[in-house]
């Protein structure tokens, strides 16, 4: 399957999630991996929520995210406060949030302290804070 890379960010973005989530599960493995073959571990589904992008970058995003079939994504989160509900929530439920992606230009959100209190609660969680000025 062909990644697509986001414009204005220069990134290839789904690599990036599957490679940062699994660098997140090294550090807290909480069993969020399906066994495979000859005890190897496996994903099966990364699920993404959104905070805090404007609405262009985040309709790009999500078309991105939406072509690889290993990703699924949850409804986007306006603040922190909301994410971090939404991230209980799916946990409480049994279908755990594992990546976070938030924008660093943004005017309604403190990505520093959002990160801070994610990974306080959901340390297994990874945060991706995108930045399109480099």
């Amino acid at each position: 399957m062909e990644s697509k890379t986001l414009t204005g960010f220069g990134i290839d973005l789904v690599p990036i999630i599957k490679k940062r989530y699994a660098a997140s599960v090294a550090e807290s493995p909480q069993e969020p991996l399906i066994p495979g073959e000859a005890g190897r571990a496996e994903l099966k589904t990364v699920r993404v929520m959104m905070i805090g992008f404007n609405p262009v970058i985040r309709e790009d995003l999500r078309a991105i995210l939406a072509m690889d079939y290993d990703i699924d994504q949850v409804p986007d989160a306006v603040d922190a406060d909301q994410a971090l509900l939404q991230l209980k929530q799916a946990s409480d439920q049994g279908r755990p949030i594992h990546v976070v992606l938030t924008e660093a230009q943004t005017s309604t959100l403190d990505w520093i302290q959002t990160t801070r209190l994610i990974k306080e609660q959901f340390p297994e969680v990874a945060v991706l804070i995108l930045d399109g000025e480099h």
